[in-house]
């Protein structure tokens, strides 16, 4: 790392260019940075703003715009000491804190107090005045801050990945073409890595009802064996989160929450256990247990070949989680679809990542299996019409507009957010959230573009991709409610100013009735 400049101290104009000039020159020669020994004479001090010449009008801290008279007019009304005048002026709280007119403040009130300069102290100054420190020298590179990695990442990398940062996270985002890989999932078998999705185990006496209460859907009828999707909200109704929980054993439940919010939603119900009288154990696996998700029409005969566990349809049917041993390693299973096809969710303690990746990868060779990323995920996801709260939602997305009102139980006693989706749903529905459909060879717009309507923005795209699939544009987006009835047309502007026409869906572009993901 080099650096030159005030950076180093202060100096005068002619050295900093000498230094900068050396410390180029020597950068581009990949050499030591020279070292610049500074005599104290060399220093300069910022001078003070001319107090005595100056009127009114005169700027003495050119910061914050204050002026000689608002500052002598403070003074007048008794804020005659420096530290007071600072605070009622807001004179040296600007970006300089005071490194430009602390001299210029201090003499200012000596000459209209009388006092000498001597006993006028200035305040102190504050970085930046000083040099800056190491860690904001750091920059935004990628030592900005942590980064986790999957027990997988060095797999990823020898299969050519190309990596997504997803927070501290690094997740494989495509090996190859996203549209290529997303064929495989629908002719054949790929498997993704989704270690990095949070699981969080609760278990206790009061189980059911701690979850009642977090939660706006019903699970005392969730048995041993079946999984089901469940949404979070806040305190304000606004959906932030979706996921599964399972019951794995009796009385012990397993959620599988997004990426970013696994922390959150942990440190959520810890607070919670501390404010009522629950009996209930949190524990957070994340870190602990890695998983992949293995999906495609041919997946049920490679999982059969390997693993000694009846995958039909009857023995393990849609929803429903089931444990096994893969040569030893304990596995838990998820019959579950985001992708939109049939696929096992195999999730597996941490240190056999690795191994069991590499496992999957040989035996599925026959079989034609194939690793899938992040992006081709998306593609999938949207084909089936499934939303991912943060993406396609915001902070004012209640879940009756998102068309997730279905997860809600609102007969229960009480939970977070009751009252507010109470109030939502006597509202009438201005903007609905909608999957939608283009026209084959219409130009694909990008995430966040306009809808538009007489000229004027009415809702944006959430999500927009091309389907390989279905040969033409899918997405969703946010569009008046008026005009949110399967059939009708909307206007996407894109930033060049080019428009298409799409057409809202009342269903999954890809397999609406569900006959592929539940067979």
């Amino acid at each position: 790392m080099y650096s030159v400049g005030e950076v180093e101290g202060p100096a005068d104009i002619s050295s900093l260019l000498q230094q900068g000039m050396e410390t180029g020159l020597a950068a581009a020669k990949g050499n030591q940075q020279p070292k610049f020994n500074r005599k104290p004479e060399e220093n300069i001090e910022a001078l003070p703003a001319d107090i005595e010449s100056g009127g009114d009008h005169h700027f003495i801290c050119k910061c914050m715009d204050v002026t000689r008279k608002e500052a002598c007019m403070s003074i007048d009304e008794g804020f005659d000491q420096v530290e007071s005048l600072k605070r009622y002026t807001s004179l040296g709280m600007g970006p300089c804190q005071g490194k430009s007119c602390h001299e210029a403040v201090a003499r200012l009130a000596a000459l209209d107090t009388g006092l000498t300069e001597s006993d006028a102290v200035p305040t102190t100054m504050r970085p930046p005045a000083f040099p800056v420190s190491f860690g904001l020298l750091s920059g935004r590179a990628h030592h900005l801050g942590p980064i986790r990695r999957t027990p997988m990442h060095h797999c990823h990398i020898d299969l050519g990945v190309k990596f997504l940062d997803a927070g501290a996270w690094k997740r494989p985002d495509s090996y190859m073409d996203p549209q290529q890989e997303a064929l495989y999932v629908r002719k054949g078998v790929a498997m993704i890595d989704v270690s990095t999705l949070g699981k969080i185990e609760l278990s206790g006496p009061d189980v059911i009802e701690f979850m009642h209460f977090m939660l706006p859907g019903k699970f005392a009828k969730l048995d041993v064996g079946r999984t089901r999707y469940a949404i979070m909200i806040g305190e304000d109704g606004i959906l932030f989160e979706d996921g599964t929980i399972s019951q794995i054993e009796k009385g012990k439940y397993y959620i599988s929450t997004t990426t970013g919010n696994q922390d959150a939603i942990y440190t959520l119900f810890q607070w919670w256990l501390t404010t009522g009288d629950y009996d209930v154990q949190v524990k957070n696996l994340s870190a602990g247990i890695s998983g992949v998700n293995i999906t495609g029409p041919k997946v049920r005969e490679f999982l059969s070949s390997i693993i000694d566990l009846d995958f039909s349809n009857e023995a393990f049917p849609y929803m429903h989680n089931r444990q096994a041993t893969l040569e030893g390693v304990p596995l838990n299973l998820f019959r579950i679809g985001f992708t939109g096809e049939l696929g096992y969710e195999i999730h597996f303690p941490s240190e056999f990542g690795e191994s069991l990746w590499n496992y999957f990868m040989e035996k599925g060779e026959p079989f034609g299996l194939k690793p899938f990323g992040v992006e081709t995920q998306r593609i999938l996801r949207l084909e089936k019409g499934h939303l991912i709260p943060g993406a396609d939602t915001d902070a004012l997305s209640n879940p009756y507009e998102a068309g997730v009102g279905f997860a809600i139980k609102d007969d229960k006693e009480d939970f977070i957010g009751k009252a507010f989706l109470a109030e939502f749903k006597q509202r009438e529905i201005e903007n609905r959230l909608v999957p939608y459909k283009l026209q084959e060879g219409d130009a694909i717009p990008i995430d966040g573009v306009a809808v538009i309507a007489d000229g004027k923005p009415v809702g944006r795209v959430t999500s927009s991709r091309m389907s390989p699939t279905l040969g033409y544009g899918i997405g969703m987006a946010w569009v008046p409610a008026g005009s949110s009835e399967a059939g009708n047309h909307f206007n996407i502007r894109s930033l060049d100013g080019t428009s298409v026409i799409a057409t809202v869906l009342d269903h999954a572009a890809y397999d609406p009735e569900g006959q592929i993901l539940k067979s």
